[in-house]
């Protein structure tokens, strides 16, 4: 008679299950990170042609600038998400900001500078 023996579930068991299921969600994030970066930089290709043809760089100007930073927001989603699940007072880190955000604020808006009216 053939005997079949079930593996009880351990927490060894569960973890690597975990492990996998994680593993598979960032897969999926890193795709869909790849896919907006792809159609992004067609957009801004689409967006320069056009303002090279019109001659009207406001829209190109203002799409290169927040592009970025949009990005930026994509890949901290998350850690958002991690900080939204957390019970507790949400606190905001300054030296962060100051330390990595202010030098990267004239990086973004670098092409402003040109455009802007000095007076």
């Amino acid at each position: 008679m053939l005997k079949i023996y079930y593996k009880k579930r351990t927490p060894e068991t569960s973890g690597n299950r975990l492990i996998f299921k994680r593993g598979i969600l960032y897969f999926m994030y890193i795709l869909c990170f790849g896919y907006i970066l792809r159609e992004g930089l067609i957009l801004q290709e689409y967006l320069q042609d056009r303002a090279v043809k019109t001659m009207n760089y406001l829209g190109f100007s203002i799409y290169y600038t927040l592009f970025p930073i949009m990005l930026g927001v994509f890949l901290a989603l998350p850690e958002l998400y991690k900080k939204i699940k957390k019970s507790g007072i949400w606190k905001i880190d300054w030296v962060k900001i100051v330390a990595v955000g202010l030098p990267t604020l004239p990086i973004a808006c670098y092409m402003w500078i040109g455009v802007l009216p000095l007076s």
